[in-house]
């Protein structure tokens, strides 16, 4: 079973932060580019693969 090192994940943690800040309240469309990376950042942890559907695919 494949793991990420604890320490990329602490190094990837603010850099998460900075980009969910800057697309989702500074560049447009701002309310599609943060439900976007939520969705993603949601599949991620529960472990979902595959295409997006379709209402957010772009």
């Amino acid at each position: 079973m494949a793991h990420t090192p604890r320490v990329w994940v602490a190094q990837d943690v603010p850099r998460v932060v900075v980009k969910l800040f800057l697309f989702g309240v500074l560049i447009g469309p701002r309310r599609r580019n943060l439900r976007c990376m939520l969705r993603g950042l949601a599949d991620g942890i529960r472990g979902c693969e595959g295409e997006a559907p379709a209402d957010l695919r772009g």
